[in-house]
């Protein structure tokens, strides 16, 4: 996990800038217009996002974030109906937290960026970059769990990693890395699930392990997942369906809190009485425990 003080936003003038050209030929792609299926063309989508948060126009930042979002549409015409309205409740919740991630990892490279210009250089100039590559092979364990069956077949799943540099007298320094999965969808790059893992399994890794090499995962394996008791009053009125929830483990790998952020009211405290079960190894950031917050959901299916 990245740690680092909170620095006034005044702070980043005269410490890091970015650089006016870079940024201005980023600005020139159109948010209307195909992106190419190719790792230029998710780089293409992915500078455009930072620039627009690097110059705080969150207006735009908003509308760039949008293009990373599967379609609602999508989820019906893939899975059918019924379980595609639920697969797309479940990822709402997966790509709100996506969007908090992202600019999260940017406000944490620029800090890393800033404390690490200064420690080296003192108060010189300096340039935050952005450099992302597309992963072809990662080695995943645990496997991640296949989709539910679908009635049109998936693009293939694509996993980038972004890595954030850091430019002093054309020397540069890496900062942070981080890893995620997309589709590629209706001309745009959408985003799929957190890490190497796709929505319906959702990634362990909350934030990347500072230390860890791109796509290694270096805790946060879940190692006994309890499943909850079906309450016998909702499966006779035959209710059905997700519960999202955000679990806040402990350095010990042991629950310590359940959010629950969405699912049927009669399927929330069997769902919560099963996450308070859960257990994982212990999240690790440069070889310590830490706290992690991790996405999850359970099924309740009477099939």
């Amino acid at each position: 996990m990245l740690k680092g003080a909170t620095w006034p936003i005044l702070s980043l003038i005269g410490v890091l800038w970015i650089c006016p050209a870079f940024a201005a030929k980023r600005d020139q792609v159109p948010s209307n217009l195909d992106i190419p299926d190719s790792p230029a063309g998710y780089d293409q989508q992915f500078q455009a996002l930072f620039s627009a948060w690097s110059k705080k126009d969150n207006q735009k930042l908003d509308r760039l974030l949008a293009d990373f979002e599967i379609p609602s549409e999508w989820f019906v015409q893939t899975f059918g109906g019924d379980e595609g309205a639920e697969m797309s409740k479940l990822y709402s919740d997966q790509f709100d937290d996506f969007k908090l991630h992202i600019s999260r990892n940017f406000g944490m490279a620029t800090t890393f960026g800033i404390k690490y210009v200064q420690s080296k250089y003192g108060r010189v100039p300096s340039q935050l970059l952005i450099r992302t590559d597309l992963n072809p092979t990662v080695k995943l364990v645990p496997v991640p769990k296949p989709p539910p069956e679908s009635i049109q077949p998936l693009p293939p799943i694509q996993r980038f990693s972004a890595q954030s540099r850091v430019r002093v007298r054309n020397e540069e320094n890496n900062i942070s890395s981080w890893m995620d999965s997309y589709l590629y969808i209706d001309g745009k790059f959408r985003f799929l699930g957190r890490g190497a893992y796709p929505f319906w399994d959702a990634a362990r890794i909350r934030l990347a392990d500072p230390c860890a090499k791109p796509g290694e995962q270096t805790g946060g394996k879940l190692i006994a997942r309890v499943e909850p008791e079906y309450p016998q009053s909702a499966r006779e009125r035959n209710i059905e369906g997700y519960v999202t929830a955000r679990l806040t483990v402990a350095p010990d790998g042991t629950v310590s809190n359940v959010e629950i952020t969405g699912g049927p009211p009669e399927l929330v405290d069997a769902a919560t009485k099963a996450f308070q079960q859960w257990r994982y190894t212990p999240f690790m950031n440069c070889g310590k425990p830490v706290e992690m917050r991790s996405a999850e959901h359970i099924k309740f299916s009477q099939h």
